[in-house]
């Protein structure tokens, strides 16, 4: 495995997937379809289940267009409709969301984080490239 520099955390965030939540420690919720490992900078990993609800962008698919010496079409960009599963904001609840939801909602959703996975993110990855844990989350 390998691991890069690791993320300057926004603020210190516990845990807590059951217990009611507080400003101190709010409750984590992944709205993703994965699992999500989070590594602290000790290398203690802590896992956060998916909520069972999926955060999906809604989209129009492109047009196609056919391009002289191409054997498939071109397809215009997709068009974004919104967001699904996205539950609204409450106070002492952050949400985990991939990165294409969290691109959805960049600067309207101070509750909606996404693994850090960047190149400077400090991402663990295993020898076939693949995530294993995230050491930070960032807001969009």
């Amino acid at each position: 495995m390998t691991m890069g520099a690791v993320c300057r955390p926004l603020h210190p965030v516990a845990l807590r997937q059951q217990l009611p939540p507080t400003l101190e420690s709010p409750m984590l919720v992944n709205l993703t379809p994965h699992a999500l490992t989070l590594r602290n900078p000790t290398g203690e990993d802590t896992v956060v289940q998916p909520s069972g609800t999926v955060a999906r962008v809604s989209v129009a698919p492109g047009q196609p267009e056919t391009v002289p010496g191409l054997p498939v079409p071109v397809v215009s960009a997709d068009r974004v409709n919104g967001v699904e599963g996205l539950p609204d904001p409450q106070e002492g609840v952050l949400l985990v969301v991939s990165g294409f939801v969290g691109a959805a909602v960049k600067g309207t959703r101070p509750d909606v984080l996404v693994p850090g996975t960047g190149p400077k993110d400090g991402v663990v990855r295993n020898e076939k490239g693949h995530v294993v844990a995230v050491t930070c989350l960032k807001r969009v």
